[in-house]
């Protein structure tokens, strides 16, 4: 290769002939150009020129009468840049770039000889310095953002709102990037946070670094209390999406929400979210978290349902929470909080879908009773989820009068207590606090593991317990379904309420059903094709004082029909009186079908039944099979001379 400083070149001459300084439209351009040897097998042109101060060392481009210029259209470009004030840059441009062409900058390494801006290599990488907003693309590195966990989060905060006010340009909205690192910031003060535009697509390449889980390697760092990012503002339907993200919270925090979702369509996709006070609010329409996971193990929530902290809060109509995924916080008993839910719905919630997650360790898996507002709260339908509460699986008692339940649905879920917790409370609770439950339908579900009851029903109206179980729950007083107080038409059809819970023979409830002294049976209590076999006492028993006549039946119930129960060895006589009233006669109150056998006396009986008197000859057998519990029967006259009364 040659040096020629022989003369300056010629801006109208070809840019391959040789030359040193360069004018270009009357700027000078000082410099150095290697002309390849003829005998040269690379032929590759280079120079050495000062431009604005800094000097230039390329390779295959030269400065021309528009700019950078590509002197060999089928090669790259390269240029090592020595910056004013001792920084040091790396460059390139793709072979046939026009002339004018801008460089990408690979690295830039500052006077100090830290490296301030890397960017991956490889095919279609986008350098930090290019700006791609004309394409609605938001680069976070063009922004200058400061990473790692010693970062500034100052500074992340201005790239930050300069990122926004980039989406907001135009026409609104677009795709921002950001790449693996973590970014402390700090939530904006008396505001819902960060606020991102509708039609916005926010991706990540990661939810945190080399594989950490702790709060300084999440993608985005809170310094503390406040809420984060809120998609906010005018909308028309396009809605905002949050990909990859990672976002923690100090586990000092006591207040602040990761993902505000106030406009429709706004979801969040493969995040992780690691001690956020609440990880994401739904409140605008069709929005939520799909295929996430939600830890939590910071300050506690309140000692009541009411109190609690949520994991996710879930208020808009057709709002979502769907796995796989999992929503968990470290157990009681190793130190982990009190007082929070994985789930808190709240008025007014309409056809809400939560589906295939895991509740892990929570005082409460979902609870209805988190908010005093007015409205409703239905047709959710709850699917394929796993619960493993402290206290509660399904806490649905809204907070006051002002709030309806409708329409609830839970299919195909698995509800146990946690294994080390000692709460004496029911894994479901079902009250209408003054409001109204109506239409709640649990279907095949396998509750177990309780210290006190499956479920509870305290209040409420057209409830469905269908299939499933609810088995192994407390040995002392424990049952798998209990009726606690008043009460509309209350279905249990096809249940497995035995004693134990298969493979658990450890610990055996007491009762299949139980009605307490404050039981008031309105509507139809039906009981209907449910398993109470291996009880070693009664399966079934209704306490003083509750008040179940005439709505309380059972039918086809192995452990309590086929028992051959024998109501009274003694025929009523002097007033009517029904199976279910034996426990107060000297019999056994019963509330299934029974059949009726007796031999009348001599000279014969007047028999009455349901109300009706039929006049029975000596000395005739009668089988009268009966299936109401509450059909009367009296003999009015004459004792029958045999006489047998049992349920079936």
């Amino acid at each position: 290769m040659s040096i020629d400083l022989a003369f300056p070149m010629n801006v109208s001459a070809p840019i391959t002939t040789q030359g040193a300084d360069l004018s270009v439209t009357g700027k000078l351009y000082p410099g150095v150009v290697l002309v390849p040897l003829s005998t040269e097998a690379s032929q590759q042109y280079s120079v050495v020129r000062e431009v604005n101060g800094a000097q230039w060392v390329v390779q295959n481009a030269d400065i021309g009468g528009n700019g950078w210029q590509i002197i060999n259209p089928a090669s790259p470009a390269w240029a090592l840049v020595q910056l004013p004030g001792g920084g040091i840059a790396q460059y390139t441009a793709p072979g046939n770039s026009p002339p004018g062409f801008t460089w990408t900058r690979l690295f830039y390494v500052d006077n100090t000889g830290t490296l301030q801006s890397p960017v991956a290599t490889g095919a279609g990488v986008i350098a930090a310095t290019t700006d791609i907003s004309p394409l609605t693309i938001m680069n976070w590195l063009h922004f200058n953002p400061s990473p790692g966990a010693g970062g500034s989060s100052s500074i992340n905060d201005t790239a930050m709102n300069n990122l926004i006010a980039g989406l907001n340009a135009g026409l609104g909205g677009g795709r921002a990037w950001f790449p693996m690192n973590t970014y402390l910031i700090d939530p904006p003060v008396g505001g819902n946070g960060f606020i991102i535009p509708d039609q916005s697509a926010l991706e990540a390449a990661g939810t945190s670094i080399n594989g950490g889980t702790g709060s300084n390697k999440c993608l985005f760092a809170s310094t503390g209390n406040g809420n984060l990012f809120a998609a906010s503002g005018a909308h028309n339907g396009g809605g905002v999406s949050f990909r990859h993200f990672g976002i923690s919270y100090p586990t000092s925090a006591t207040s602040g929400i990761a993902i505000i979702a106030q406009i429709q369509n706004v979801r969040g996709e493969y995040c992780w979210f690691q001690n956020c006070p609440t990880a994401f609010w739904a409140n605008g329409n069709s929005s939520g978290l799909r295929e996430s996971t939600i830890f939590y193990n910071g300050p506690n929530g309140g000692s009541t349902p009411y109190t609690v902290i949520p994991m996710f809060l879930m208020q808009g109509n057709e709002c979502f929470a769907i796995g796989q995924g999992e929503y968990f916080q470290p157990g009681q008993s190793v130190g982990g909080p009190s007082g929070v839910a994985a789930i808190a719905i709240k008025p007014a919630c309409e056809h809400h879908f939560i589906q295939a997650l895991h509740l892990s360790h929570p005082d409460y898996s979902v609870t209805y009773a988190l908010s005093t507002g007015t409205g409703v709260i239905n047709y959710g339908q709850i699917i394929g989820c796993e619960m493993a509460p402290w206290k509660t699986g399904i806490w649905m008692q809204p907070n006051s009068a002002n709030t309806n339940i409708f329409g609830e649905k839970y299919i195909g879920c698995t509800i146990v207590l946690d294994s080390a917790s000692t709460s004496v409370t029911p894994l479901v609770y079902i009250d209408n606090n003054g409001a109204q439950i109506n239409d709640i339908e649990f279907n095949n579900l396998s509750v177990f593991g309780s210290s006190l009851h499956g479920y509870q029903i305290n209040t409420g109206g057209a409830i469905r317990l269908i299939g499933g179980m609810s088995s192994g729950n407390g040995p002392s007083g424990g049952a798998g379904v209990c009726i606690s107080g008043q009460i509309g038409d209350v279905l249990l059809k096809g249940m497995t309420l035995t004693p134990k819970y298969v493979g658990n023979a450890a610990q055996q409830q007491q009762y299949a059903l139980l009605l307490t002294p404050t039981a008031v049976v309105n509507g139809l209590l039906l009981v209907e094709g449910c398993d109470m076999s291996g009880y070693a006492g009664p399966p079934v028993v209704v306490q003083s004082g509750a008040t179940v006549a005439p709505n309380f039946i059972i039918r086809n119930c192995p452990g309590y029909t086929d028992q051959n129960t024998v109501i009274n060895t003694t025929p009523p006589t002097s007033v009517n009186q029904n199976a279910a009233n034996q426990g107060s006669a000297g019999g056994t109150s019963y509330y299934g079908e029974q059949e009726l056998q007796f031999i009348s006396p001599v000279g014969g009986t007047n028999f009455s039944y349901k109300g009706t008197t039929f006049a029975v000859p000596a000395a005739q057998y009668v089988f009268l099979r009966i299936n109401n519990p509450y059909a009367t029967i009296r003999f009015q006259s004459g004792t029958p001379s045999t006489f047998s009364w049992v349920g079936v």
